[in-house]
């Protein structure tokens, strides 16, 4: 599926090298700390950093907005020191329903979740008839129809990514 594309509501952290104080500027010490700040991406796509305005950073990778935030920084004659990284993700997620322990919403990471993962993360399957059970997947208007006993049996279909908009029912009647 590609990397990891940023989206409205992820929380992006932004760690600066925090200011010497007066007394380590004198002395000559250097402070090893930095400064973390958390930066939620707006509904227009952009973080609002002070000092330096708006950047715009959804849908792109990280790299990409590291890239754009150096841009800003040194534009704002800002040492451009920092990293960024994502702290949270919010903007993408699958949902699992129907059987299974605990129904949610799972995120979509950086890291790709198999089909599998998504309902361990629902506390498992709770159908009590395998043979009359199936996992349906809804993706982008197509249904796609797996019978319990398949999945159990086949890692293709536990390995199955899910992707963002992605809706999965453990249905209890085939």
């Amino acid at each position: 599926s590609g990397p990891y594309e940023i989206g409205v509501a992820d929380v992006l952290l932004l760690a600066t090298k925090a200011p010497a104080t007066s007394a380590e500027a004198l002395t000559g010490i250097l402070a090893a700390e930095s400064r973390r700040q958390g930066y939620t991406v707006q509904d227009d796509g952009t973080i609002a950093i002070p000092d330096v305005g708006r950047v715009r950073v959804a849908g792109m990778t990280v790299e990409e907005a590291e890239a754009e935030v150096f841009k800003a920084l040194v534009a704002a004659q800002i040492e451009p020191t920092f990293s960024l990284e994502i702290s949270e993700f919010n903007s993408k997620r699958a949902s699992i329903g129907g059987a299974v322990a605990a129904p949610r919403l799972v995120p979509i990471t950086i890291k790709p979740v198999s089909l599998a993962e998504a309902l361990q993360l629902s506390g498992g399957i709770s159908a009590a008839d395998v043979d009359h059970a199936s996992i349906r997947l809804f993706r982008d208007g197509t249904l796609y129809q797996i019978p319990l006993t398949d999945f159990y049996a086949s890692a293709r279909y536990q390995n199955i990514t899910l992707l963002d908009g992605d809706a999965v029912f453990v249905d209890t009647e085939y």
